[in-house]
């Protein structure tokens, strides 16, 4: 065979060859020795990229879940639902802000926590807006700010509307019936009221539902019509149990036992 050869190729290009199959070897060996090493970085990088995403994922998960906790913690506090939409899961430019606004809230610092709520809407869109003027709007009312409160309650019903986001028009209705049950006028505050009774009726939320008639024995109570107090109490309370709702149950049974009291010392 290597005569063969020989007779074909001379003995200089023979050479020739042989080193050129030689350093591509050695190419090959140098290209393989800074993929591999490379390539197992590149793996472990991805890898730990990979866990820090879960670790992050875990952590929004925390937050969001505080956040929840600190919005019930709130309504306790209250004594009213509150709207927050799907602020608990939105993204980081409007999660954050609002999650720091619930903290604040959760530990009654109203106007820091209206500070964050504000940076939450340079970011946030459609009923995310809805959502942030009813926060910030509660914050208002809570610190007793009432013109202002009134104010953010109505761009937020103004947007749902907008943004046929029929929920938080239910709850911009029934804050706005507070404001003016706060300010004195029973009428106006019944005419709220029963607007966000039907549309929470309409859409199936039970608890806003349940919420409202509460509101609307009330002011029936300080309209003195004590039989219509005690009718829409008691619905309340009938469905407040059905949700399984203990802390509403409690304060509306003791509504109803005000109301009976009442009505015994007046012979109604």
């Amino acid at each position: 065979m290597m005569g063969i050869l020989q007779h074909f190729i001379s003995p200089g290009l023979l050479i020739a060859l042989v080193s050129l199959v030689i350093t591509a070897i050695g190419v090959l060996i140098t290209i393989f020795a800074w993929f591999l090493p490379r390539r197992a970085r590149l793996r472990k990088e991805e890898e730990e990229r990979m866990r820090r995403m879960e670790k992050d994922l875990e952590q929004t998960k925390r937050d969001a879940k505080e956040a929840k906790e600190n919005i019930i913690n709130v309504e306790k506090h209250l004594g009213i639902p509150i709207y927050v939409d799907g602020l608990p899961s939105a993204d980081p430019p409007v999660f954050d802000p609002f999650f720091e606004g619930t903290k604040l809230m959760a530990e009654y610092k109203w106007d820091d926590a209206i500070a964050e709520f504000q940076k939450a809407m340079k970011e946030a869109k459609a009923s995310q807006l809805v959502a942030l003027f009813n926060l910030i709007a509660i914050s208002y009312y809570t610190s007793g700010r009432l013109p202002l409160a009134l104010e953010k309650y109505e761009e937020s019903l103004r947007l749902a509307r907008q943004f046929k986001d029929k929920q938080g028009e239910a709850a911009a209705l029934g804050n706005i019936g507070l404001i003016y049950r706060a300010k004195g006028d029973p009428d106006q505050a019944l005419k709220y009221h029963q607007e966000a009774l039907e549309i929470s009726k309409q859409i199936g939320h039970r608890e806003y539902e349940a919420s409202e008639l509460g509101n609307i024995g009330l002011i029936y109570q300080e309209k003195g019509d004590l039989d219509q107090a005690l009718r829409y109490l008691n619905e309340a309370l009938k469905i407040f149990e059905e949700i399984g709702m203990q802390p509403q149950v409690e304060q509306t049974l003791s509504n109803i036992k005000i109301v009976e009291d009442e009505k015994k010392r007046s012979g109604k």
